[in-house]
């Protein structure tokens, strides 16, 4: 790879998209940009958007100008340590997708891996999950098993109010329509793969590694001799 990819990862609430994003970009060596953990730790501020967010009752998506806002701030964080990055939460919708392309600019997004996993198994690893108070971060409860804190930043850890069967289900209402038209479109682009996300963290991480490879290697020879343009990841 002549250039760190960015790869945007979907998957249902609990398909495991937080954990494996995190193991990818440890493989790749590039930062995570995980939307739905930033608006989590945004809605514990005392700010304007902070306060917005805290209103919003659980599982509803946050309003659209607020969380661009939020993922605005990240990308341009990840763009101050790697050309690449991996995206978890974003985009939700099919006009999303367009506003990501702009916002990358002269890069695009290499590989869309959406982790399938059914809605038993999803249940289930929901119910197995903590969030810290202080950063949102999410993890299993395994990984926690012998501290009440976080790994992340020693924020104290709890179950998150939407994680829940009926949350989920109301979740998964607005989820399956809006995201399968997001899938529609990358996979008309070429650029989606679904992986089997049951199975261990290690099965799960090699089929996502060999899927962004192949999808990457093969984006890159399409866009040789694009035009380069200013944005949020400057020149390419």
């Amino acid at each position: 790879m002549s250039d760190s990819p960015i790869v945007v990862v979907t998957g249902r609430p609990g398909a495991g998209k937080g954990t494996q994003s995190e193991l990818l970009a440890a493989r790749l060596a590039v930062p995570v940009v995980d939307l739905g953990q930033r608006l989590r730790a945004e809605s514990l501020k005392s700010t304007l958007f902070g306060e917005i967010l805290a209103r919003l009752p659980p599982g509803q998506y946050a309003p659209d100008e607020v969380a661009e806002a939020i993922l605005i701030e990240g990308l341009r964080e990840a763009r101050q340590h790697s050309r690449g990055l991996i995206l978890d939460g974003y985009p939700r919708f099919r006009w999303q997708v367009e506003r990501l392309d702009g916002l990358l600019g002269s890069r695009r997004v290499d590989a869309v891996i959406h982790i399938d996993a059914d809605i038993e198994t999803c249940a289930t690893r929901l119910q197995e999950r903590v969030s810290c108070l202080v950063c949102g971060k999410t993890a299993p409860k395994n990984r926690s098993a012998l501290t009440d804190l976080c790994a992340e930043c020693g924020g104290e850890l709890t179950r998150r109010a939407d994680d829940n069967i009926a949350a989920l289900r109301a979740r998964l209402a607005t989820y399956e329509v809006n995201m399968g038209e997001v899938l529609s479109t990358y996979t008309e682009r070429g650029l989606l793969s679904r992986v089997d996300g049951v199975g261990s963290e290690a099965a799960v991480e090699a089929r996502i590694a060999a899927a962004v490879s192949a999808g990457h290697e093969l984006n890159e020879s399409l866009q040789r001799g694009h035009v380069a343009q200013i944005s949020l990841f400057g020149e390419i």
